[in-house]
């Protein structure tokens, strides 16, 4: 898959690893963790998770500038860990895989 999955984070260790479940198992491919300096456990889940992850300084903009310049795939995705909306990420990602959306 072309996707990278780019998840800015700052002390998420209540959600982080139902955020990256979630995002497994709809989607095989790539997910950037980008820390923003957490001071909890945050990191130490994702990495036990096998994802990449980055250290960034806080602020969301900058981290996901650094987590598209970590990224290795053409298409960016970029989640916030306290919003979930993924019905409609599943279906934007249904449609890219036909096709339906990208154009080159």
């Amino acid at each position: 898959m072309f996707f990278s999955v780019i998840i800015p984070t700052f002390n998420e260790e209540n959600i982080i690893l139902q955020q990256i479940r979630e995002v497994k198992s709809f989607i095989d491919t790539e997910i950037v963790i980008v820390d923003g300096g957490s001071t909890d456990s945050t990191k130490e889940i994702c990495e036990k998770e096998q994802v990449i992850v980055v250290s960034s300084p806080r602020g969301r903009g900058t981290q996901c500038r650094i987590g598209a310049q970590a990224a290795s795939n053409d298409c960016l995705l970029f989640i916030i860990t306290h919003i979930t909306f993924y019905f409609y990420i599943k279906s934007l990602v249904r449609l890219v895989k036909k096709g339906g959306v990208l154009d080159e």
